[in-house]
C-alpha cells in the first residue's frame, strides 16, 4: 500500500478541491493501492470531507483500490498546533495558510506502524504513476526531494538558510513533494522546534517551514530529477500534461481559467471529474468575472494616487526597454533596473527602501516571474498597486500575449 499525506487549512472551504485534484489524478495514474491521510483542522466542512469519501468510493467501484484517513490536528494535538502557529512569522501567514505547517506533524499524527510516506502541497497534479516515486529507494536517507536549483539557479539564493550559509545553493530543495522516511524522520521533533524558533525570531521569512526542513535536511538528503516536481511556471510553453508523464507543481498560482493555456485547460478538465466541481462553482466564476471591472478600476484609482510626486522605477529586461519605452513614455526622472538576477532584485529593494516611499516600481517582467517578485516584495512590506505594480497584467496584456484571464485563477473560486 502506498501512503500519501497532505495538510489542510480551509477557512473559506475553497481549498478542499485542490486536495480533491491531486486525488483523482494519483487515482487515475497509479494500479496500485493507495491511502490517502489528510491533515486538516477545524475549518473541513463536513460537506467537504463527504465529497472527499465520494471521490474514494467512486474510484473503488471502478475497481480501485484506494483509502482516506482524516486526521483533525486540533483535536489531536492542540499543544502543537498552538506552538507552531504562535511563531510563524506573520509575513508567512500572508502568503501561506497555517496547512503548510501540519507536514511537520507528520512524524507525530501518522500511525508509527507506516515506515514511509509521500508529502504533496495540494497545488500538485500527477500525470504519471506515483508508484515511481514511491519506489524510489531512501536507503539511509530521511527523505527525497527535488533542488530548487533545477528549474532556476537564481531562486534558492532569495532563501535565509541559503542567505546565511546554512545550506549549500545547490542543495535547497523544494519541500511541496517529499518522499519521507518516517521511521527516521520521527526522531527529528524537537530539533524542529529549535530550529523554528531560532528562524522565526531571527529570520521572518515567507517560506518557513521550508527553512526549517531545508536546515535540517538539505546536506544529506536523496536528490530527484525534476520530473517528481516539475513547477508548471516553468513547463509551461514546453511540454504537454497530456502526454508529459511527471509530477507537475502549480507553485505561485500558475493554473487560470483561461482554457487556452494547455496547463489551465487539463486542470479544469481533472476538476470537473471530482464531487468538488458543481453548479456552484460556476456561479462562483460569474461572480469573478463581474467583479474584475470593478477592481481593475480600484486598482487603477490607487495607481493613480500612488502616482503623486514618486519616481517610476521600471523592472525590466533591456531588450524591451524600446517597446515599453513608447508605451510608458519614459522621461529623465524614471530609475531603471535590470530584471536579470537576485543582485537585481536587491539593488531594486535598497532602492525602494532608501527612497522612503517615493517611489514606484513597474514590473515589467513575464508573468510567470511576477508571482515571485510580488510574494518577495510583499513579504518586505511592500503592497501591490501601491508600491509595485503588475504592469503586464494591467496595461499590456494582449499587446505582450498574456490573456485577461491571468486574474482568474482557480484558488478565487
Amino acid at each position: 500500500m502506498i501512503h500519501v499525506c497532505f495538510g489542510m487549512y480551509d477557512k473559506t472551504g475553497k481549498y478542499s478541491k485542490f486536495v480533491g485534484m491531486c486525488m483523482k489524478s494519483i487515482f487515475e495514474n497509479t494500479k496500485s493501492g493507495v491511502t490517502v491521510h489528510i491533515l486538516h483542522d477545524n475549518t473541513l466542512t463536513g460537506e467537504n470531507r463527504k465529497k472527499f469519501e465520494i471521490l474514494v468510493a467512486g474510484e473503488n467501484a471502478k475497481g480501485g483500490n484506494f483509502e482516506v484517513k482524516f486526521y483533525n490536528v486540533e483535536t489531536l494535538m492542540p499543544d502543537e498546533i498552538n506552538f507552531w502557529q504562535g511563531i510563524m512569522p506573520e509575513r508567512s501567514q500572508r502568503i501561506f495558510s497555517f496547512g503548510t505547517l501540519y507536514r511537520l506533524l507528520i512524524p507525530k499524527i501518522i500511525p508509527p506502524e507506516i515506515e514511509k510516506i509521500i508529502y504533496l502541497d495540494s497545488d500538485i497534479f500527477l500525470t504519471t504513476d506515483i508508484a515511481e516515486l514511491w519506489n524510489v529507494e531512501l536507503g539511509e536517507k530521511i527523505l527525497a526531494a527535488v533542488p530548487v536549483c533545477i528549474e532556476d539557479p537564481e531562486m534558492p539564493k532569495t532563501f535565509y538558510p541559503v542567505e546565511e550559509n546554512l545550506v549549500k545553493s545547490e542543495d535547497y530543495f523544494n519541500a511541496g513533494m517529499l518522499s519521507v522516511n518516517l521511521k527516521a524522520f520521527r526522531e527529528f521533533d524537537d530539533k524542529m522546534k529549535e530550529i523554528g524558533l531560532h528562524i522565526a525570531e531571527k529570520f521572518p521569512r515567507p517560506q518557513f517551514d521550508q527553512d526549517i526542513l531545508n536546515c535540517l535536511f538539505a546536506a544529506d538528503y536523496l536528490k530527484l530529477p525534476v520530473n517528481f516536481n516539475r513547477l508548471v511556471m516553468y513547463a509551461r510553453g514546453k511540454e504537454n500534461p497530456y502526454t508529459d508523464k511527471k509530477i507537475y507543481h502549480d507553485a505561485g498560482g500558475t493554473v487560470s481559467l483561461d482554457m487556452r493555456d494547455i496547463f489551465s485547460r487539463y486542470y479544469m478538465e481533472l476538476f470537473m471529474r471530482t464531487p468538488f466541481f458543481s453548479v456552484d462553482f460556476i456561479g462562483d466564476i460569474y461572480n469573478l468575472v463581474l467583479n474584475h471591472d470593478v477592481a481593475l478600476k480600484r486598482n487603477g484609482l490607487s495607481l493613480f494616487n500612488s502616482l503623486q510626486d514618486k519616481t517610476r522605477i521600471f523592472f525590466l529586461n533591456p531588450q524591451t526597454f524600446g517597446f515599453f519605452n513608447s508605451v510608458f513614455q519614459t522621461n529623465a526622472t524614471d530609475e531603471y533596473i535590470d530584471s536579470s538576477g537576485q543582485i537585481s532584485f536587491n539593488l531594486l529593494l535598497k532602492s525602494l527602501k532608501e527612497s522612503g516611499g517615493k517611489k514606484i516600481v513597474f514590473l515589467l517582467v513575464p508573468q510567470q516571474e511576477y508571482f515571485r517578485y510580488r510574494d518577495l516584495l510583499s513579504a518586505e512590506g511592500y503592497r501591490e498597486n501601491i508600491d509595485f505594480v503588475n504592469v503586464i497584467d494591467m496595461f499590456l496584456s494582449e499587446e505582450t500575449g498574456v490573456p485577461l484571464a491571468t486574474k482568474f485563477y482557480m484558488r478565487y473560486v
